[in-house]
């Protein structure tokens, strides 16, 4: 045996491609994995025994050692195939049917190489060994051209072909274009060092330089296993479905790299960069900007939260846009998981708009029951009255009092009944669309005045201090507005804190600033609970259902005020303290028109 610089490529071949198979081994759950690993012992076993056919000193030696290369090399063109066809087509050696048709030749020809001094067809005969670098040529027969390497080439140009037409078929796709071109690269070395081989133009003569080519394949490999960047793909036939689902799809290892993301999560994530395979989700998220950053990193920690359920919910964006998260274990590797994003918000948005139409539909049942009720009260017990005074009126022995109180009673028995149908009527036309509004020029003074002059006698009545309002400037006192509607708002107000005050005061005013009227009624009356002071607005609210006998009324005065304050343009509030009192405010956009012009309408 002879130590020289190509025994040492032979061996470092062996090493590198040894090594290779094992990376490819560990990781046999990936697409090609196992074929890959099956090349790379078949070109370790075969630089194994060409490291020794190098050593060797004699013509009887070399011819052996070159035997047994042979038991990996006839198989490295098979497998080569093999994996280029896992890698394409998705077919697994053992869905191949005819798997075993590919290893009649191989099998022939080592057989042809262990025989060959019976019929010389692989090998016709040998120089002489060069004393410079200990190697030997070896002159081929009829076999080694036509079942040999004929059969090499058809597998090297099927497989060359196959990854060519999925390269070209899969541009669109980086990721596979990327692997298809680094495999195509790394396949090819060997097969061209094998062609200046069989051609004798090799620099040195006798040296296979196969042997180096697939040492630097195989280093390749290497390299892209380690990184993470190969074979970590899913089933090309679902590339396709892949990158046109309306979801995002993301597939983690164990270490949470991506092996796999298509472009509606890149979308989600606001990932931009082509190249993401390999890297962590968070190592992915510095490459983007600052912009939208936070709720990308808020939806990769929900991604990524360990103790979250199979699917989790996410809003980002202010809680504009809400996302399901779905993690699905990958039984193949443990500990990886296939994650899918889904973009929910209009589901839970037309969940919310019928859940909210659900409860107004539910309300709108209970206010129509409580509707039903109290009109049945506020109509049947005026009615009463007036019947049953009516008919005590119809008797002879009643002395002029007790007439005049009978049809005072009678009176306003009377009035409340017609300020029920008049509340239902006005009603019935808002919610109907029938309101309209219809500007006239007039005194808001006037207005105020006859107001207070309405229930003055109430509140002396009630011997609450009722407190005549202040009186606007003549210059800005003519308005134009809806006179009718300002003056039921006003009167809605006042006779609402009349109506709830038993004691102190009630007082109401108005002021214009700025083309705007405001409009305050103030009174120290039951006040209105915190959590009632926007129910109050709705049709018959009051603010304690249970004291109907006390304070009498259809619960539509307020609702239909906020109906007339938002017809003309304004808005109305409350400021209210249980047991203290309330605050009513209303701002309503006016023109003011000065009083030549009013005299003039």
């Amino acid at each position: 045996m002879e130590i020289t610089i190509y025994c040492l490529i032979y061996l470092f071949t062996a090493v590198v491609t040894f090594v290779a198979g094992l990376l490819a081994l560990r990781r046999r759950a990936l697409v090609g994995a196992i074929e890959l690993a099956l090349l790379c012992f078949s070109a370790a076993v075969c630089a194994f025994f060409l490291t020794f056919e190098a050593a060797s000193t004699t013509q009887a030696g070399k011819l052996f050692w070159s035997q047994l290369s042979y038991i990996g090399g006839v198989f490295i063109p098979v497998f080569y195939f093999l994996f280029a066809l896992r890698f394409t087509s998705m077919t697994r050696l053992s869905e191949l049917r005819a798997a075993w048709f590919l290893f009649v030749f191989p099998l022939v020809s080592l057989g042809m190489a262990f025989t060959n001094g019976d019929h010389h067809l692989l090998w016709s005969s040998y120089s002489d060994i060069n004393p410079e670098t200990n190697m030997m040529v070896y002159h081929h027969g009829f076999w080694f051209w036509v079942g040999y390497a004929m059969y090499n080439y058809v597998l090297l140009f099927l497989a060359t072909f196959k990854l060519l037409r999925f390269s070209a078929a899969n541009k669109q796709y980086t990721r596979y274009r990327r692997q298809g071109f680094l495999i195509l690269l790394a396949g090819l070395l060997p097969w061209a060092a094998s062609i200046i081989y069989l051609m004798n133009i090799s620099p040195i003569e006798g040296l296979e330089l196969t042997t180096i080519s697939t040492s630097i394949s195989a280093s390749i490999f290497v390299w892209a296993l380690l990184k993470g960047r190969l074979l970590n793909m899913m089933p090309v036939a679902r590339e396709t479905l892949m990158e046109t689902l309306p979801i995002g799809v993301v597939a983690l290892d164990n270490r949470d790299r991506l092996q796999d993301i298509n472009q509606q999560a890149k979308a989600y994530l606001r990932l931009e960069k082509e190249d993401l395979l390999g890297m962590t989700l968070e190592q992915a998220l510095s490459e983007i900007d600052n912009s939208g950053c936070e709720d990308a990193i808020r939806l990769v920690e929900a991604m990524l939260d360990k103790e979250a359920t199979d699917s989790t919910m996410v809003s980002v964006f202010d809680d504009k846009v809400v996302y399901r998260i779905n993690r699905t274990p990958i039984q193949a590797v443990r500990g990886s998981r296939l994650i899918m994003i889904q973009d929910i918000t209009q589901e839970v948005r037309q969940k919310e708009e019928l859940q909210a139409a659900r409860m107004k539909a539910e309300e709108s049942d209970r206010l129509k029951s409580a509707f039903l009720a109290n009109m049945s009260h506020e109509i049947r017990t005026p009615m009463n009255s007036i019947i049953g005074f009516i008919s005590l009126l119809q008797e002879e022995n009643l002395t002029a009092a007790e007439k005049s109180e009978y049809l005072d009673i009678v009176r306003k028995n009377g009035d409340r009944l017609l300020s029920t149908l008049n509340d239902i009527v006005d009603v019935s036309k808002i919610e109907s669309g029938q309101v309209v509004v219809n500007p006239s020029v007039f005194d808001l003074n006037e207005v105020m005045l006859n107001c207070f002059g309405l229930f003055r006698q109430d509140a002396l009545i009630k011997g609450l201090e009722f407190k005549r309002p202040t009186l606007l400037m003549p210059d800005v006192s003519f308005v134009r507005t809806d006179k009718d509607k300002l003056y039921s708002i006003v009167t809605n107000l006042v006779k609402n804190a009349l109506k709830y005050t038993q004691k102190g005061f009630v007082a109401f005013d108005c002021s214009i600033n700025n083309g705007e009227l405001f409009f305050t009624v103030v009174d120290s009356g039951i006040g209105i609970p915190y959590e009632k002071q926007l129910a109050i607005f709705e049709r018959f609210i009051q603010v304690d259902s249970h004291r109907k006998s006390t304070f009498e009324g259809a619960g539509l005065g307020l609702a239909i005020t906020k109906a007339f304050v938002e017809l003309l343009g304004g808005e109305i509030t409350v400021e209210s303290e249980e047991g203290k009192g309330s605050t009513f405010y209303v701002r309503i956009p006016i023109e003011i028109v000065s009083p030549e012009m009013a005299a003039d309408v």
